[in-house]
């Protein structure tokens, strides 16, 4: 799902998103819906297991499989343009069949020759949808910043999170261009489907 226009904090509808997603027609392997366009340069996206770490922690890896997984992720403008090509580039990869290992190659090689975006400085993105799915035995963890940080690793942060717990950790990809940080946010951030009218 790609939507230019925003967000899943209700600007233009965006908090229905989510939804809309449960209720359009299932379609085999891609569904897109454009829940209203903007000017404000951010795309919102709902992420498959196809966007799994490239590289670690190993297990998430074997995530890309995983028709489960669903992770709502808003780019800020400067991530959509320097970010959301590497999501992309996993997920056309993932559609071709390829492996965990072929993914992590194919998406060096445009690294490297410059098919994919340099990542030159860092860029953000948010979770805060409760109907995020983000693997077996995580489900809808806190809703949450990603940082997208260059080579960042744990000893970046200092000596904070890393174990699991809520406080801002690495958790895709330490020590490569496509490392994450995340920054849970409080609980009360989650962003819930709004109820039905009869």
């Amino acid at each position: 799902m790609l939507s230019s226009s925003g967000t899943f904090v209700n600007i233009k509808g965006g908090n229905r998103c989510p939804m809309m997603i449960m209720e359009a027609e299932k379609k085999p392997l891609r569904v897109y819906l454009t829940s209203s366009e903007g000017d404000n340069g951010m795309v919102c996206v709902v992420l498959r297991g196809f966007a799994a770490p490239t590289y670690t922690p190993a297990p998430f890896r074997d995530f890309v499989y995983d028709a489960a997984i669903r992770a709502p992720l808003c780019f800020a403008a400067p991530a959509a343009k320097m970010v959301l090509p590497y999501y992309e580039l996993r997920t056309t990869l993932a559609l071709a069949g390829k492996t965990p290992d072929g993914i992590a190659a194919e998406v060096e090689k445009a690294y490297a020759t410059g098919v994919l975006p340099a990542r030159t400085a860092t860029t953000y993105g948010y979770m805060f949808s409760a109907h995020q799915h983000l693997g077996t035995g995580i489900g809808a963890w806190h809703p949450h910043m990603m940082v997208f940080t260059p080579y960042a690793d744990q000893a970046t942060l200092g000596d904070i999170g890393g174990d699991g717990s809520p406080l801002p950790q690495v958790t895709d990809d330490a020590g490569t261009p496509f490392a994450v940080v995340v920054v849970p946010v409080g609980d009360s951030m989650f962003i819930h489907e709004a109820a039905k009218s009869p």
